[in-house]
């Protein structure tokens, strides 16, 4: 297998408004595999001048791209990646993050939420060694919560995501990058064809059955295979569920005539990796794409 070595020649070529300085950069090729591999040239140059100005790693996943059909590239980077400007600033005094809840008729700031109480969103503060006052920013669970995933299991922790990162960007003025848990809620959603235009796609075999985790304790555990994370999962049991998905994104990319944008299809289970989902919801992941597959074979 040949390597490509990507030098700073090369990349001042093709993006002239960029330097190599940093280690990440200097693997420009890997980047665009890895997490920009649908991008255009355009929208890859905005995403290298993004990461570069603020710093961030694309490798660690500290900024990344997701290509929807028919849309332009959304780029994306996490709460950390908002949290490292602010610690590379300089300036960066600490932050505080408080729950509005309802309870009684009153509204009232609480770091939990308990019982009987309302979560109407979360309030995140954010202060400045540079600046007499503090920023601030609040946020409505209403306009971010999808009812799905990680905003179903557990929305205090995902409003109050959301706060800081609204927070963090006024304080550091950080522009043109959101989280995706900012914009899911109306973002662009893979195409999932219709159960009726359904034809078996081959080859491919069912990812099995979720079977109970053997407890210590069996007794004393209700966790079964169903709430365990892709890591966590046996060798054997992960191993067959890359190949099962990496068979149909290239069967999909191969019909299609294009390499589909994983990060895509994610954004609707509300994570950014595999290995943030369940077992079950890699499951359904698998039966989405084996849906696309075979709606694609039809067509």
């Amino acid at each position: 297998m040949s390597v490509e070595i990507i030098t700073s020649e090369v990349v001042t070529a093709q993006f002239p408004t960029l330097k190599v300085a940093t280690a990440w950069e200097s693997r420009i090729q890997l980047v665009k595999d890895k997490v920009a591999k649908t991008l255009t040239d355009t929208e890859f140059e905005l995403f290298l001048y993004l990461a570069k100005t603020y710093h961030l790693d694309p490798l660690l996943r500290e900024i990344w791209a997701v290509k929807y059909p028919n849309e332009p590239a959304q780029i994306y980077a996490g709460r950390d990646g908002f949290l490292k400007v602010a610690h590379l600033s300089g300036q960066f005094d600490g932050m505080q993050t408080v729950l509005l809840l309802e309870t009684g008729g009153k509204v009232i700031e609480a770091d939990i939420s308990f019982k009987g109480a309302v979560l109407l969103g979360a309030k995140c503060t954010v202060w400045r060694k540079d600046m007499n006052n503090p920023v601030s920013a609040s946020v409505a669970l209403p306009e971010y919560n999808t009812g799905r995933a990680n905003w179903k299991t557990m929305p205090d922790t995902m409003i109050r995501k959301v706060a800081e990162a609204h927070a963090l960007r006024r304080a550091f003025s950080i522009h043109g990058l959101y989280m995706p848990e900012e914009m899911e809620k109306n973002a662009p959603q893979p195409e999932t064809p219709s159960p009726t235009d359904a034809k078996p796609v081959e080859p491919t075999t069912l990812i099995p059955e979720p079977q109970p985790v053997q407890s210590q304790k069996p007794k004393k555990s209700s966790l079964t295979q169903d709430d365990t994370l892709f890591d966590e999962l046996p060798d054997s049991l992960k191993t067959k569920i890359t190949e099962e998905l990496d068979a149909l994104l290239d069967h999909i990319a191969e019909v299609t005539g294009r390499q589909p944008s994983e990060e895509g299809f994610l954004a609707k289970y509300g994570v950014h990796h595999r290995c943030e989902m369940t077992y079950k919801q890699l499951r359904r992941y698998w039966s989405d794409l084996r849906l696309l597959a075979t709606h694609l074979n039809a067509s």
